[in-house]
């Protein structure tokens, strides 16, 4: 009898904790959405800060340059209007072939980064109201079931359930080994 009482209570702590644990996936799952989209908006928005930095920190040598180097006055001159200096020859070539430094370049788009494998589960949690509801009801129907067929005190209609089925399971093999020896 002691151990039936240890499945029975087995069965019901089981059950009671996948319920809690349905039950938190639907409650908490929007708040666990929320905080790992503002994750990867922060993890965006520290990768543009870098960027800036390092573009402030190219306009800063520049402006250095600007202001202390005077050949840098004079490159700058000949390249805005377009003058050679005697004995110079000027050929044009297309912008693809022109060298470009980092100031010229193009800045390329903030990295996208890549998404964890539960993001897509937890988003599906957070949004699907049919799916909540389902878990709900699940919880709700585990919850039920505990307390009505798992509790303490129905022990012993338990122990009767699984030797009702224990004698039915004899006597089918009992019989068809009977059919088997009489053949």
């Amino acid at each position: 009898m002691r151990a039936i009482e240890w499945v029975v209570s087995l069965l019901f702590w089981t059950q009671l904790l996948i319920a809690a644990v349905l039950y938190a996936s639907v409650a908490l799952a929007p708040k666990v959405n929320t905080l790992l989209v503002l994750s990867a908006d922060s993890q965006s928005l520290k990768s543009q800060l870098v960027d800036l930095e390092h573009q402030v920190t190219d306009m800063k040598k520049v402006t250095e340059a600007l202001e202390h180097d005077p050949r840098v006055l004079e490159e700058l001159a000949r390249l805005n209007l377009d003058v050679t200096r005697p004995g110079e020859e000027s050929i044009p070539v297309g912008s693809e072939l022109m060298l470009q430094n980092e100031m010229t370049r193009a800045r390329t788009l903030p990295q996208e980064f890549e998404r964890a494998w539960y993001v897509s589960v937890v988003e599906t949690f957070a949004r699907n109201q049919r799916l909540r509801n389902a878990l709900l009801f699940a919880a709700a129907v585990l919850v039920l079931i505990s307390f009505t067929f798992f509790h303490a005190s129905q022990a012993s209609q338990f122990r009767s359930g699984v030797e009702s089925v224990r004698d039915g399971a004899s006597w089918l093999t009992d019989r068809y080994r009977r059919i088997d020896r009489e053949h």
